[in-house]
């Protein structure tokens, strides 16, 4: 067997794997649920309360609650919003939540915590919340304490009505820090900064790139109860997490003030939240992205912050609001469809015209123009509905009549398998 023998055959193996759907991106929340009588969701849950991977030091309590007390409202930009927006323009995977908050001076953070993972929809009463959650912590007291949450750790995660079914996905904590300087109106500022993030499964799988380590971006914004959830924020900002590996826990360096002017690098922006002594109504929203690709991660996150004053798309609209949520999504279900139906429409016609040149060539060099026309035409709808595509030189532009006709053979082969 020679070496262009050799090629060939590689080359055969190659668009067959790709027909048979190596391509294909697979949805972490598709998998299997935990087994339950009860009613639970797979979703991105965000939270606030007391440190959970960090002892809270006290001593930033008071400085919390002064800036809190002084701050006052301003325009600013929505990067969850940006997030999103940019999202939109490529194949970045991502995943959004928010909850409504009620907060003061005092119980405002002092962390966040964004989980991703398998929920508890809710419980009858205390009784169904007990025993579901006595036996959550002998089950997980038992296992592996290689995991994100163990039973210390999931008490805290119910007291804030994160009721985790399973181990969670994606578990990510962020500390508000405050301005180091003498308490004035000018200082009455926040930055949320990592404490502690962990990914054991990424949102989207793709069955080319069986890598599980995502770059991780966590972008936030904190709103008044009356503003639109897509409305530019004073309370807005990002932490850029890095490359994550999958099941391994990644625990930042604690924020200590210094002499010099330098913050810690993995600081959001400053940013600002008025919140007096009376509790108020508030929503947080968070997105969260992964990017398998270095570069495009880089690229995404200079265009987040870059142009910062532009104005804020209805993406967090349709994220977060459910009636345009339901509209996106059917739209989006409606483009894929229609996508899927060209592509199976033009990989029926290229099939057709592959099976009439494998039975007879009278024409070579048209055939092979015809058909090649036929597999270009369906590589691009290919490109589009996200299948695999296959290459046209499997039929050669030639005058051979039987070079063409086993190109044509080949090629009839593969897009069949493709259909099984």
């Amino acid at each position: 067997m020679n070496a262009r023998t050799i090629a060939h055959g590689c080359l055969l193996l190659c668009v067959a794997s790709a027909l048979d759907g190596c391509a294909v991106r697979t949805a972490r929340q598709d998998s299997a649920g935990p087994s339950t009588p009860l009613a639970t969701v797979y979703r991105t849950e965000v939270a606030m309360g007391s440190c959970v991977f960090r002892p809270r030091q006290e001593a930033f309590a008071a400085a919390i609650g002064s800036a809190l007390l002084s701050s006052v409202v301003s325009q600013g930009v929505n990067y969850v919003s940006r997030a999103l927006s940019e999202a939109a323009k490529e194949t970045t995977d991502k995943a959004t939540a928010t909850r409504n908050i009620e907060v003061d001076q005092l119980t405002f953070g002092p962390c966040v915590q964004v989980v991703r993972g398998w929920f508890y929809r809710g419980f009858q009463n205390d009784d169904e919340s007990r025993r579901v959650f006595s036996e959550a912590t002998s089950t997980w007291a038992s296992a592996s304490d290689s995991n994100a949450i163990d039973p210390g750790k999931l008490t805290l995660f119910w007291q804030r009505q994160l009721w985790l079914a399973a181990q969670p996905d994606f578990v990510f904590e962020a500390e508000a820090v405050t301005f180091s300087g003498p308490a004035t109106a000018n200082s009455a500022v926040l930055a949320l900064t990592p404490v502690y993030a962990r990914l054991d499964h990424p949102i989207m799988m793709s069955s080319l790139r069986r890598s599980a380590a995502r770059d991780v971006a966590v972008f936030f914004a904190f709103h008044e109860a009356s503003a639109s959830p897509d409305a530019p924020s004073p309370g807005s900002g990002g932490m850029v997490l890095g490359k994550l590996e999958p099941g391994q826990g990644v625990t930042f360096p604690p924020s200590v003030p210094r002499p010099e002017p330098n913050r810690g690098a993995d600081e959001s922006r400053w940013f600002s939240v008025s919140v007096g002594s009376a509790k108020k109504p508030m929503t947080v929203a968070t997105a969260v992205t992964e990017h398998q690709d270095a570069s495009a991660f880089l690229q995404f996150v200079a265009d987040v912050f870059s142009d910062a004053k532009q104005p804020i798309t209805t993406a967090l609209q349709e994220a977060i609001v459910p009636a345009k949520r339901e509209q996106a999504q059917e739209t989006e279900r409606t483009r894929e469809e229609t996508a899927l139906n060209t592509y199976e429409d033009s990989l029926s016609k290229a099939l057709t015209a592959a099976a009439a040149c494998a039975n007879n060539v009278t024409d070579p060099l048209g055939t092979a123009s015809d058909v090649r026309s036929k597999v270009r035409t369906l590589n691009k709808n290919a490109r589009a509905a996200g299948r695999g595509q296959v290459d046209e030189n499997l039929v050669p532009l030639s005058t051979d009549s039987p070079r063409v006709k086993n190109g044509c053979v080949a090629l009839r082969d593969r897009l069949q398998s493709s259909l099984a």
